[in-house]
């Protein structure tokens, strides 16, 4: 994993989510106000129609999220998200890309992006955050 300047507390923090474990997303890269998660599909990620399931896709970018709200190292959860839904899939790496938009003392918001392999663009999500 690639790791700017974010001391290791917060990575620990963000690694001790046993969800997205047991979902096999990873943290990728993590600097202030920056994360990138990952997601390897496989069959336990689809849904019935043999695409994506919605909740996975949430979940990644989700975890992107907080990982970049948490990357301030003040302790910050989610009070608004948003997200759509672009274009399904059924294989390959997917990755969630978050960027801060606007941080203040006790509000920060994120947009992030989930993309297949090539680049495309499957889903987005934009968040707020509350910084304890």
């Amino acid at each position: 994993m690639k790791n700017d300047n974010v001391p290791q507390k917060v990575i620990d923090l963000m690694k001790a989510d046993k969800f997205v474990d047991l979902c096999g997303i990873t943290l990728d890269e993590i600097g202030p106000g920056y994360a990138k998660t990952s997601v390897q599909i496989g069959p336990q990620h689809l849904n019935g129609a043999g695409v994506i399931q919605g909740g996975v896709l949430f979940t990644l970018a989700d975890y992107a999220l907080a990982s970049a709200a948490n990357s301030r190292e003040k302790v910050s959860v989610s009070i608004e998200t948003t997200m759509s839904f672009i274009k399904g899939v059924s294989s390959g790496k997917i990755t969630a890309i978050a960027k801060e938009i606007t941080c203040g003392r006790t509000l920060a918001r994120y947009d992030v992006s989930v993309t297949t392999e090539d680049g495309t663009l499957i889903a987005l999500l934009h968040g707020t955050v509350y910084r304890k």
